[in-house]
């Protein structure tokens, strides 16, 4: 279920065509004022503060994301037969080879995007 929280609705629309029901109508409440002059410089304000807090949140989540990938590949390589599986008749280096080269990649690619934020 979905719920639109009126008092932080800036009436954007972004979520009347994602509305699996179709069941969301903006109602016009601010009379004969719309588009910006319906909102005021308090309110402009606000939606300014909320949208700049996303935007740090976000990418404080990114930067937090790739560090987290990135220790989970490093772990992962420092100990790459205790996770690698193959089966018993198998021999396991050209498995582990695969696993190191693809791991090292994540890695070099994981620290080229957290370097560019």
């Amino acid at each position: 279920m979905h719920t639109v929280i009126e008092s932080w609705c800036t009436g954007c629309e972004l979520c009347i065509p994602v509305c699996p029901v179709d069941c969301i109508v903006l109602e016009n409440v601010t009379e004969a004022r719309s588009g910006w002059a319906a909102w005021s410089q308090a309110e402009a304000d606000t939606a300014l503060q909320r949208y700049e807090a996303r935007q740090l949140r976000l990418v404080r989540e990114a930067r937090e994301h790739d560090a987290r990938q990135i220790s989970k590949a490093e772990t992962k390589l420092a100990d790459l037969t205790a996770h690698t599986k193959v089966p018993e008749d198998a021999t396991a280096q050209p498995e582990i080879d695969r696993k190191r080269a693809i791991l090292q990649a994540a890695l070099a690619k994981a620290k080229a995007r957290q370097s560019q934020r």
